[in-house]
């Protein structure tokens, strides 16, 4: 097993942004932590969100896409599935 990598270094670069650790939790613990996550944010505020489980991947785009939510950023690497998640703005009748 490799190192362990610190969310400090995954968030290089991103300011003021909400961080949800979702490793060790598989399918559909990731995308239900975000959702719970991007209901504390402002419109235009950002998420970040690091998951193992290699599903979290299309799981985090399907649930943007459903949401209308912009998926900024999403990388693999290391083992890890990292999105970074911009809330949209509420809209009436919206989960998540």
């Amino acid at each position: 097993m490799g190192r362990r990598i610190a969310i400090e270094e995954l968030l290089e670069g991103v300011e003021n942004a909400s961080v949800v650790d979702a490793r060790g939790l598989m399918c559909p613990e990731p995308v239900f932590r975000a959702r719970m996550a991007l209901r504390d944010l402002s419109e235009g505020e950002v998420l970040v969100i690091v998951a193992d489980d290699p599903l979290a991947e299309l799981d985090l785009r399907v649930f943007c896409e459903r949401t209308a939510h912009a998926l900024e950023a999403l990388d693999v690497r290391e083992g890890l599935v990292i999105g970074r998640i911009r809330k949209a703005a509420d809209r009436a009748g919206a989960s998540g």
